[in-house]
This record gives structure tokens, sequence and C-alpha cells, in this order.
């Protein structure tokens, strides 16, 4: 059997982490690893992921310094992510690795079925659907993604680059290299609905530009986030703490360039 390790990341999640860890301890594919990252918490998050540490000899629990602000959307939170990836990797590298938000519950079948199609159709990264309006084709969700540890230890010895835009890194860099990335919304699970504000278009806004979005591009995502769309574009023109990433900047240009075309010949011909 295929070894999988999850991580969850967990700040004030008092009232979901116990759904989230029963939903992955449940699953019908067992997980080599469980590691519950508590992020500075002041509330019983801490407590609660103890409980399941002292019933399951498979979950392990990371307490991390207290901060103030949320890293929710910046690029430190990278370093809560690759405080639980080290943790899994001192235990050698597993088959697949399991990126989890402590407010996300996933079907039984879910690492099942998600591992089955991404192994017969050589997927590096995949997640599935939830309640929620849908990403573009193809695009996994943060929290449910599925990662073949084996390719990203070739990579990024299975660590996030601290930096804006992490997680769209790993994805973009699978594609650069030739590797399939895909999003199954027959796959079901369900987290609590994702709220747009202008502090997390201004993040977002960064992220892009971290990536190497084009400015054409951006003014679109902009015009499409209505009223947010302006906090996203101070942050894409903020540079202030901004690293491109330079690996797949060129690549994501190109990348988005051809999308942005595909869509406007998508507009134009429904018009006609």
């Amino acid at each position: 059997m295929l070894d999988v390790s999850a991580f969850i990341i967990a700040r004030n999640e008092e009232q979901h982490i116990g759904n989230t860890l029963k939903s992955l301890i449940f699953q019908t594919h067992p997980l080599r690893e469980i590691v519950v990252i508590n992020d500075g918490s002041t509330d019983r998050t801490g407590i609660i992921s103890q409980f399941y540490v002292d019933v399951y000899n498979n979950i392990m629990l990371i307490n991390l310094p207290y901060h103030k602000e949320s890293y929710v959307g910046r690029f430190e939170l990278a370093t809560v992510c690759n405080a639980g990836l080290t943790c899994i990797k001192e235990n050698s590298t597993p088959d697949y690795i399991i990126q989890m938000g402590a407010d996300h519950v996933l079907s039984k079948e879910y690492i099942k079925s998600i591992i089955y199609r991404m192994v017969n159709n050589n997927v590096a990264i995949a997640s599935g659907g939830t309640q929620l309006e849908r990403l573009n084709p193809n695009t996994p969700w943060g929290s449910g993604r599925i990662i073949d540890a084996k390719i990203w230890r070739e990579i990024n010895d299975i660590q996030y680059p601290v930096n804006w835009g992490y997680e769209s890194w790993i994805v973009y860099r699978m594609r650069q290299l030739g590797y399939q990335v895909k999003r199954y919304d027959d796959i079901h699970s369900f987290t609590r609905p994702i709220k747009m504000y202008p502090q997390k278009a201004y993040y977002w806004g960064k992220c892009s530009y971290a990536l190497g979005c084009s400015l054409p591009f951006a003014l679109n995502k902009a015009i499409n986030m209505k009223s947010n769309g302006v906090h996203f574009l101070k942050g894409y023109f903020s540079k202030q703490n901004v690293n491109k990433h330079e690996d797949i900047e060129h690549y994501v240009k190109n990348y988005q360039y051809s999308h942005l075309m595909m869509i406007i010949k998508k507009k134009m011909r429904f018009r006609s």
C-alpha cells in the first residue's frame, strides 16, 4: 500500500479541528501519519489536537509560537507548512502528502479515489472538489491537495519557498516540468466559505507579481474581482518584500498569456 502523510495548518480552529482530524482518521486509505501544526493558537485548538495525539499513535502535534497577525495569504505561512513537512520527512519520504486546512472535511473515499486516478494517469498534484464556486479547470484547491512526494523531493526537497505565492509555485513548477495537475470535482469534500476582503486581495496581488503574472493577466483578474480589484492591483504594484520566483517566472507569463487568449476567443465566439 502506498504511504500517504497529511499535515494540517491550524490557528484558532477549536470549532473545526476535531471534525477535520476525524475525516482523515477514518479514510479508507489509512494515513502513515497526520501532523497538526498549531500556529500560535490562543483558543483550545492545541488542547483538542493533543487529545487525538494521546488516542492515535499516528498523529503528531507541533506547537508554534504565538504571533499577533494571521499568516493567511502571506508568505510566512510557508514556514508553517514547512514545519509539518520537515516532521514528515524525518520518518522518510512517503509516496504522497496531503495538505489540509483545519476547517476541511473529506469524504471517506477522498484520498483513495484521488490517488487511484493520480497513479493511473501520471498526475503529480490533484485535489477533489468542494461545495464552493469552482476555480479555473484543473486548478487544485490548496486544502485537500495531494502531492507526489517523490517528485517534490527532487524539485525542492519537499519544502515550500518562503515567498509570496508559494502554494501556486508548486503547481506551476510541476506543469513546467511536464507533469499533469488535476482537480476532480466529482470527489467531494466540505469547507467553510471563502471570503474575499481588501487585505486578502492585496496579498493576492503580491502573490501574482511574485509568480511572474503579466500585467494584462493582472488587469483581467482585477476586473473579475470587482470592488476588491483595486486592492489586488495595489498589491501587484507593491514590490516591498516581494521577490519573484525566478525558476517559473517566464513559464507563468507564457502559460497565462495562452490562458488569457483562450478566454478572449471564447468571449468573441459567444458574442458572434
